[in-house]
């Protein structure tokens, strides 16, 4: 509870980090919908350092128009706002009476407060011979201004130094690369920008990322290159590599991309290391759909293809990514084609494998040719069926089976939503059907199904080399909003 402001420093207490946990959670109930994440930091969130015993916490946004809203959440709750206290860039807040012992500020992601709080705390983690130092001198100040008036501001000042000594040398020290220690950490992962980060937190907390799949370089107060996998929640294994990044910077030095590649090499072998007839995951990255334009874009591209193919990953194939709005006209049915669920029952089941197994015959997929190039047709419809579209849990009863008037079946359309969005998960015509624009009917069914959900969008993906399928999707009212370069590693 709150304490008296008597000057109190003790001995490390493994207990801080579960208080942490339980004022995080506390905190994200009130802060729900306002993008931000919650950092221990201060001396109670080092393992092995003296501190006073109240925990020191971090509310990090990353846009300085939210802390408005974060204020007057922070006071609805019982919190008092005090302002910056002298500090430009941060907000404090006196916790409410009988919370838990704790310093709360509200600092924007990569401002001077908030860097210098995670400066002090990850140089300490790393170093505990500095530990040392700062937890002796804390004792120090703890037994001579113990009773002094005005004893906690007077100790603040006396370590002042030694604190600013330490942010220095992490400012300027050597290269570390490690995992995150958790989602506290996802303000510094995210300072270097990219589309997917408004997701990060929110894939953390579902169970699509982990810490341990997420690790980063940092110099300093500053991150030089990231890298992170995506995964399904509750698997063990990672799916994706969808996070790279290195920092812009024409530095000298090329420490960037130096540490970029050191990271690549550590990250790989502790996530995904090389396994006996196991390829690492893909690598995936979403660009402007016309990235080859825009020299700086280009750039960024080939020197994080450059890093990757030094570990042997090889580019493999891009992909249009397509959305459809709601508004955009869906062309009415044109009575060629007759459309019927997918049965709930094994008979449903094996009917669809057959046509998706029929559909392999002659793709442009790159996906589909590079299975086919491993295993035969009826194997690869069944590992697609078993791990992709079994998975989703949508209705399967928005699955459709195309066929003519007098039942011969054409084709299939996959209408159903991941994590995300809507999508047009899969679709397909079968060889002794193809040459007639049956692709249009089945996918104007598949675009009915989910508009009638009332979705906000429809999203889809092809081969930049499919023009046929990429023709359809455009005729079907489908915008190119983006392409995706993907990169794989080959067998081992």
């Amino acid at each position: 509870m709150n304490q008296s402001k008597t000057l109190t420093v003790q001995e490390f207490d493994p207990e801080w980090a579960g208080l942490f946990a339980e004022l995080r959670t506390v905190l994200a109930s009130a802060l729900e919908d306002v993008r931000h994440t919650v950092e221990h930091v201060g001396s109670t969130s080092v393992p092995g350092c003296a501190a006073k015993p109240i925990i020191d916490i971090d509310i990090v946004v990353d846009d300085a128009s939210l802390l408005p809203e974060v204020i007057s959440r922070l006071v609805k709750r019982g919190y008092h706002h005090e302002g910056d206290l002298g500090i430009t860039g941060r907000e404090a807040f006196q916790a409410p009476p009988g919370d838990i012992d704790h310093h709360l500020y509200a600092v924007v992601a990569g401002s001077t407060p908030h860097l210098d709080h995670v400066l002090l705390r990850d140089h300490l983690r790393a170093h505990p011979e500095d530990v040392l130092r700062y937890s002796q001198l804390k004792r120090e100040l703890s037994r001579r201004l113990q009773d002094v008036d005005n004893a906690r501001e007077r100790y603040a000042e006396a370590k002042g130094a030694l604190v600013a000594e330490l942010i220095e040398t992490a400012r300027s020290g050597d290269v570390v690369i490690r995992p995150l220690s958790g989602p506290e950490e996802v303000g510094l992962f995210n300072q270097l920008p990219y589309t997917l980060n408004h997701e990060i937190a929110e894939d953390l907390a579902g169970g699509r990322r982990r810490p341990e799949w997420m690790w980063v370089a940092v110099r300093g107060s500053q991150v030089l290159a990231r890298i992170a996998w995506w995964g399904r929640a509750a698997e063990d294994e990672p799916l994706v590599l969808d996070v790279f990044d290195v920092l812009d910077t024409d530095l000298a030095d090329s420490t960037a991309e130096g540490a970029a590649s050191l990271l690549l090499d550590t990250a790989l072998e502790k996530v995904v290391p090389i396994r006996e007839d196991q390829v690492r995951p893909e690598y995936s990255r979403f660009l402007p759909g016309d990235w080859r334009e825009i020299p700086a874009e280009r750039r960024a591209v080939e020197r994080r293809a450059g890093l990757l193919e030094a570990t042997g990953a090889r580019h493999s194939v891009e992909r249009l990514r397509l959305q459809w709005e709601p508004g955009s006209p869906v062309p009415e049915p044109d009575g060629r084609l007759l459309f019927r669920s997918v049965e709930e029952t094994d008979a449903g089941t094996e009917e669809l494998i057959g046509l998706m197994t029929r559909a392999l015959d002659g793709t442009l997929d790159h996906y589909s040719r590079t299975e086919l190039a491993r295993m035969t047709p009826r194997e690869a419809a069944v590992e697609h069926y078993a791990g992709e579209l079994a998975r989703y849990g949508t209705p399967r009863s928005w699955w459709r089976i195309a066929t003519l008037p007098g039942g011969d079946p054409v084709g299939f359309v996959i209408p159903a939503r991941n994590t995300y969005n809507a999508i047009v998960a899969y679709i397909g015509v079968v060889p002794e059907h193809r040459g007639h624009g049956y692709i249009d009917p089945l996918l104007a069914e598949g675009t009915r199904v989910l508009a009638a959900e009332d979705v906000p969008r429809i999203r889809a993906s092809t081969d930049l080399g499919n023009s046929p399928m990429a023709a359809a999707f455009a005729r079907a009212g489908y915008a190119t909003f983006e392409r995706e370069f993907k990169m794989a590693w080959g067998r081992p």
